[in-house]
């Protein structure tokens, strides 16, 4: 029985399920063929065991993970490495981090625990500053960045997710989460978002970043703020990933 018209063509709604043989121990990388899914469940039916999966995505996005319907955060924040630390495996399922310009989602999975991965409605933002890496942190690095921007939004500082930091001058990589409330509309929220955010950087705020504004992008919509720059220039991003 057909549930959906697509154009021409019908559909059926059902639940792909994808199954492998692995060594339960190790790293593993799951890279999709086509567009990877923006929900995904991953599950390793084992007696024992303990792997890291990396999820590589081809377009930049925010996502979560989940385990037994609890959200679990992100690794602290490295700030030698200008992202989120490495996996130590230390924490259990779903111990996990995203790290921000490669694009990529890694966590922790381990013996009949469902690890959930879920799409976050988000602004990707990214703002480069006439600032020193060392002046950046000793202004209290991504803590006080997060804390300067969302002020300025009026949202609380939980809704900036800082994904990457690198030299060029200094490249700060984010996204802006909605409010998360009962009868809310996340897409309307970001659009208000977006429109402050552009006029902050239009403005040249010095106070809301921390430092002289170069150029910002929301959600691929570049802006050069000073005329000098030559945002095709080559800049320091953080190393690849091993």
């Amino acid at each position: 029985m057909d549930h959906m018209w697509d154009g021409f063509y019908t559909g059926q709604k059902h639940k792909s399920q994808f199954s492998a043989m692995i060594e339960t121990t190790g790293n593993y990388t799951v890279e999709y063929t086509g567009t990877p899914f923006a929900n995904m469940r991953y599950l390793m039916r084992s007696p024992n065991g303990k792997i890291k999966v990396k999820v590589p995505y081809w377009n930049a996005g925010s996502y979560s993970i989940w385990v037994n319907d609890k959200k679990i955060p992100f690794t602290p924040w490295n700030k030698e490495e200008g992202r989120y630390s490495e996996l130590t495996g230390m924490k259990g399922c779903g111990e996990n981090r995203f790290v921000g310009v490669q694009n990529y989602l890694e966590f922790i999975l381990t013996p009949y625990c469902t690890v959930t991965v879920k799409p976050e409605n988000a602004i990707l933002s990214n703002v480069r500053m006439q600032w020193t890496m060392d002046e950046f942190y000793a202004a209290g690095g991504t803590t006080s960045f997060a804390d300067r921007v969302s002020a300025a939004l009026g949202i609380h500082a939980s809704q900036i997710k800082v994904v990457a930091v690198y030299k060029g001058s200094v490249v700060v990589e984010y996204f802006i989460e909605p409010t998360v409330t009962s009868g809310s509309d996340p897409a309307r929220e970001l659009r208000k978002l977006e429109t402050k955010l552009n006029a902050i950087v239009k403005d040249k705020n010095q106070k809301v970043f921390g430092a002289p504004v170069l150029s910002a992008t929301t959600d691929g919509d570049v802006q050069v703020v000073d005329p000098t720059y030559n945002p095709t220039a080559n800049v320091n991003q953080p190393k690849n990933p091993s």
